[in-house]
């Protein structure tokens, strides 16, 4: 295989980006983990119903945002593996992943297989877990 300089250029831009999303999604799980165990510790000592609940939102709305930076991921993945083929019929630096977002092509990319993810379900799982239990202790 042999590659123009810009097709190595262009293949090195969307690594990039796939690192960058892989980055934002690791800061996300800091800080959902972070605020979540903040505001659970805050819980654990007033023990209200209600504090158990607002702990619950910021795992919740953190998860959908782990989502979206898993997916984009999946999406310029998609797009690596196309523009790395010899004869892509992608153009040089575009850095377009429109045609990836089709579920039925790319079933990989689809929404609900990215909240599939078994790495989510853990992480969140674990903390929205946690706040049940406070939730449910709350109510004794």
């Amino acid at each position: 295989m042999s590659y123009t300089s810009e097709q190595i250029k262009h293949l090195d831009y969307i690594q990039a980006t796939i690192t960058r999303q892989a980055s934002h999604s690791f800061a996300v799980k800091g800080w959902a983990l972070t605020v979540s165990a903040a505001i659970y510790a805050y819980t654990g000592s007033h023990l209200h119903w209600w504090n158990a609940l607002i702990g619950l939102m910021p795992a919740i709305a953190f998860g959908w945002l782990d989502v979206f930076y898993l997916r984009q991921e999946r999406l310029f993945r998609e797009l690596y593996n196309d523009s790395s083929v010899e004869d892509s019929s992608i153009p040089v630096f575009s850095m377009n992943t429109a045609r990836y977002a089709n579920a039925a092509q790319y079933p990989r990319c689809a929404w609900t297989c990215v909240m599939r993810a078994n790495t989510l379900w853990v992480f969140y799982g674990v903390i929205n877990g946690f706040g049940f239990l406070l939730l449910g202790i709350s109510f004794i």
